[in-house]
């Protein structure tokens, strides 16, 4: 996470998985805009990679693409 001001900052996120599949991973990353202290909006882009076969069920697919939130904070 890094602060740019009291209303902006920005995330990046990843991690890495197994649980029966080949390596599954992630990356995230955001823009976040503060709209109040308990309030605010997220924009930013996801790549989400998984490869499972197993028990005659295949996923092996990378999904990707635009991503938005509204955060209430506590």
């Amino acid at each position: 996470r890094k602060d740019f001001s009291h209303k902006w900052a920005a995330d990046v996120y990843g991690d890495v998985g197994g649980g029966g599949s080949d390596p599954t991973y992630q990356i995230v990353a955001t823009a976040n805009l503060n709209l109040h202290e308990r309030y605010g909006l997220r924009l930013g882009y996801r790549y989400l990679k998984v490869d499972y076969d197993k028990d005659n069920f295949l996923m092996d697919t990378a999904m990707k693409g635009p991503i938005v939130g509204f955060e209430i904070k506590f």
